[in-house]
């Protein structure tokens, strides 16, 4: 898993099903975010959602799709960025 900041957005690269899929993280609304796909590198019948809600729960991420560990993944992402100290950009200033 890697994540970069680049101009207040977070991108999160996730190893799925053995191909690369580059996710664009942006908050809703508190606590809301949303994980869209830019580019998946793997056979495009295996993947991923191309778009994610994802909101936290008392102890683990919960999402909009049934792939817990993509969800975990990103939400890893959005908790390491958070720590760090990082301001999102909202959703309307993608």
């Amino acid at each position: 898993m890697l994540h970069y900041l680049l101009s207040m957005e977070i991108k999160a690269l996730i190893l799925h099903n053995d191909a690369y899929a580059l996710y664009v993280i942006s908050e809703e609304c508190e606590g809301v975010y949303t994980a869209t796909m830019r580019r998946y590198d793997g056979n495009p019948q295996l993947a991923p959602p191309s778009i994610i809600t994802l909101t936290k729960g008392v102890r683990s991420w919960k999402g909009s799709s049934e792939l817990q560990g993509l969800v975990d993944e990103l939400g890893d992402v959005i908790e390491i960025n958070i720590k760090s100290g990082m301001k999102f950009r909202s959703h309307e200033d993608v």
